[in-house]
């Protein structure tokens, strides 16, 4: 695991396609911003834990964020 702290702006580059952003909404919440081929696969926690218990293993849907107009997964 890598734990890293980033100053607004900054970035974190993942190997050649998925960049990560790290934006500040307010004291107690940060907007994670991921920049990847559609084919890279993003859950949240809760979400891959709904898909495990389910026993189910498909691939992102709506319930795990949209696409937004600059590629990027949303809330």
């Amino acid at each position: 695991m890598l734990a890293l702290t980033l100053k607004p702006g900054e970035r974190v580059f993942i190997g050649d396609n998925v960049v990560i952003h790290a934006r500040i909404i307010n004291d107690t919440q940060v907007r994670i911003i991921f920049d990847a081929p559609r084919s890279v696969v993003i859950k949240r926690e809760k979400v891959n834990d709904k898909i495990q218990s389910a026993g189910c293993g498909h691939n992102q849907t709506e319930e795990q964020g949209h696409r937004v107009p600059d590629g990027t997964i949303g809330a």
